[in-house]
């Protein structure tokens, strides 16, 4: 039998492993002080998972805070 290659089915967290990284970070250092590339290291996952999943730093903010 063939493996497949790809993404595994199901979900994997790490989308929320994301947004609880950004919130903690944004919460104790601030908007300002906060970047991508440490939300990805807190998170445990490459940099450009943070920017596929969310596009960029204003609009992870903006998900994790807003209503």
């Amino acid at each position: 039998m063939a493996r497949r290659s790809g993404r595994r089915p199901g979900t994997s967290g790490t989308r929320e492993a994301i947004r609880e990284a950004a919130a903690r970070l944004f919460a104790e250092h601030g908007y300002d002080r906060t970047s991508m590339r440490a939300i990805a290291a807190a998170a445990g996952v490459d940099q450009k998972l943070v920017a596929h999943f969310f596009g960029s730093k204003q609009r992870l903010f903006v998900e994790v805070f807003a209503p």
